[in-house]
């Protein structure tokens, strides 16, 4: 009996407040109905919440949350945010309509709702934005839609406008973020429209927010010379007083637009201060803010020649948002497929992409349930499956099997040919996004013996990035190599592929250095050239450079991340300074 008495002592005691709360669910929780917790502060009707969805309740969870008042008094309670998204992520398991009910619900809250009823604005902005947050993307513009029209029924006052701004920042990064191009150029607009308005009224707030989305709308768009003059004047903006989500926001998205710029140090002076932050702000590893940093840090490595650290960041960022939001999340799907591109990479010489495969068809399946088929993310997701099954078939070559790599190659030029389609259908001929597929079709003809269709789609490739990018960019030397490769070893045209592997070299040098990894297909495809040409002065000349290049790979010391967090007015000085 005494032993007994020990075991219960070693047992933790429950608070009192915990008993409470257990009594409310456990004690037939439909008598106590939520117009019974209307009295009760916002995070202990939070609290009561989030127990029920511990204990699994979720019929009565499910019912109470998809009410607009219930919604709207949990939202205001910021340090549940976190356990709110997971909670959401799963009752969607569970109740397919929830998000539905909640459209439903805000369109007669605002049906009924008395005139200049502010709150109903405030609770628009804050669903649409916890739905932006989730991935929900049709639906959280759905309702900054409602929000927004009821916006304009109102007197357009100082208050109205800052309002209206604050909206069409939110429903510009769901447009942007959901490939809704059009809606977002006009929501572009109309944002500009009120910048004005409040300048004319000198009553302008801190855009510094407002323009780091600008720069994501942008570089969405493929537009990067735009996307780095926005994420320029956002960082130049920062203050110290910002709420801290805006500024690792603005940081990791204005690295992004510098990565796609070549400006490295820029990126990496902004990511890794965005990851500083973040730790010190966030200490535990679940949060779908680290998550973001994560995904832009592997973005920054990826292509700086860290492959595989690249691949380690992206794996956290795919477990973090899977705790989160669970397998069937348009926000899984996207981190997956950047987790399949950067395998792709890394794999890239050893020829293994069996994980590789399976993550980006994992992405395509969660993006075929919840996008149209002519969606933007995911036609990105057929391009990357399409370059795993081209290796794929590539690395047959010497087996027997010849209809199954026959198959995998109809396959890719199958994917390819749709993505291109879709990408001409958002952006155009002139892009980066479409020369982009332009030249993995290239590609792809080209390992299928298709060479004068190679040829057409590499030189198209290349004029659209000239154009865009100018003649020096890394995505012009990338096209020039896949262009000399496919002179080179198939149609035997090798002082032309001598012009440009050259020409290759020397962008990779200007923008990566001499220990850059690509640098190699170059220098061997050289070697080639010059040993068909019998250029015996030219052949000694690269067999040294290539030695040179392995033994400086050999000496690289990888960099580590700093753990020093600089203040915000440091951060600007020395992203100005590099300028």
């Amino acid at each position: 009996m005494v032993n007994l008495d020990k075991e219960v002592m070693k047992k933790p005691i429950p608070s009192l407040y915990s008993c409470c709360l257990n009594n409310i669910i456990t004690n037939n929780y439909d008598i106590h109905h939520h117009e019974s917790l209307d009295s009760l502060p916002d995070h202990i009707v939070c609290d009561i919440y989030y127990k029920m969805y511990l204990k699994n309740s979720f019929y009565w969870l499910s019912y109470e949350l998809s009410e607009y008042n219930v919604i709207s008094k949990v939202l205001r309670v910021k340090h549940t945010r976190s356990q709110f998204l997971k909670m959401f992520g799963d009752l969607k398991d569970f109740d397919p309509e929830l998000d539905k009910f909640v459209v439903k619900q805000f369109e007669e809250a605002i049906s009924n709702s008395k005139p200049d009823d502010y709150c109903v604005i405030e609770n628009g902005l804050r669903i649409g934005a916890f739905f932006s947050e989730l991935g929900w993307y049709p639906i959280a513009h759905e309702i900054l839609n409602m929000t927004e029209k009821y916006c304009l029924t109102l007197e357009r006052n100082v208050h109205i406008l800052k309002k209206l701004l604050y909206l069409y920042h939110r429903r510009l990064f769901v447009e942007s973020s959901y490939s809704l191009f059009t809606h977002a150029e006009n929501t572009f607009q109309l944002a500009n429209k009120v910048i004005q308005e409040l300048e004319d009224l000198q009553t302008l707030p801190n855009l510094c927010g407002l323009y780091a989305i600008f720069a994501h709308l942008f570089v969405m768009r493929s537009e990067y010379n735009e996307a780095y003059k926005w994420a320029h004047k956002s960082i130049t903006l920062l203050k110290s007083s910002m709420p801290t989500r805006m500024i690792i926001d603005v940081l990791r998205i204005s690295s992004r637009a510098c990565v796609f710029k070549r400006k490295f140090a820029h990126a990496a002076l902004l990511i890794e201060q965005a990851l500083c932050l973040a730790e010190r702000k966030f200490k535990h590893d679940k949060n779908p803010i680290l998550a973001d940093i994560l995904m832009d840090y592997g973005f920054y490595l990826l292509n700086t020649d860290r492959f595989e650290d690249s691949v380690k960041l992206y794996r956290k960022a795919v477990d973090i948002r899977l705790s989160m939001f669970g397998a069937k999340s348009l926000k899984v799907a996207f981190v997956k497929e950047d987790l399949a591109y950067a395998m792709y990479v890394h794999e890239y010489s050893s020829g293994d992409f069996t994980e590789a495969i399976k993550v980006i068809t994992e992405s395509i399946d969660v993006l075929t349930d919840l996008v149209p088929k002519n969606h933007l993310a995911l036609a990105s997701t057929h391009r990357v499956k399409a370059l795993i099954l081209e290796e794929m078939a590539i690395d047959m070559r010497h087996q027997a099997n010849q209809e199954t790599r026959d198959k995998f190659f109809i396959t890719a030029e199958t994917l390819h040919k749709e993505a291109l389609d879709v990408s001409l259908e958002f952006f155009g001929k002139i892009n980066v996004h479409t020369a982009k597929h332009y030249g993995n079709l290239g590609r792809l003809y080209q390992s299928m013996n298709r060479y004068e269709q190679a040829e057409k789609m590499h030189l198209q490739a290349i004029q659209i990035k000239e154009h865009l990018l100018g003649a020096d960019d890394y995505e012009v030397g990338l096209s020039l190599g896949h262009l000399a490769s496919l002179y080179n070893f198939h149609m035997r045209r090798y002082r032309d592929a001598e012009k440009l592997y050259l020409r290759s070299i020397d962008i990779s040098l200007k923008l990566f250095g001499e220990t850059y990894s690509c640098l190699e297909y170059d220098y061997r495809g050289l070697i080639k050239v010059y040993t068909e040409l019998e250029d015996i002065v030219k052949l000694e000349r690269f067999t040294d450079v290539i030695k040179d290049w392995k033994d400086r790979r050999k000496d690289m010391v990888v960099p580590k991340i700093p753990t020093t967090e600089l203040s915000v007015q440091t951060i600007i000085q020395k992203f100005t300074a590099q300028c």
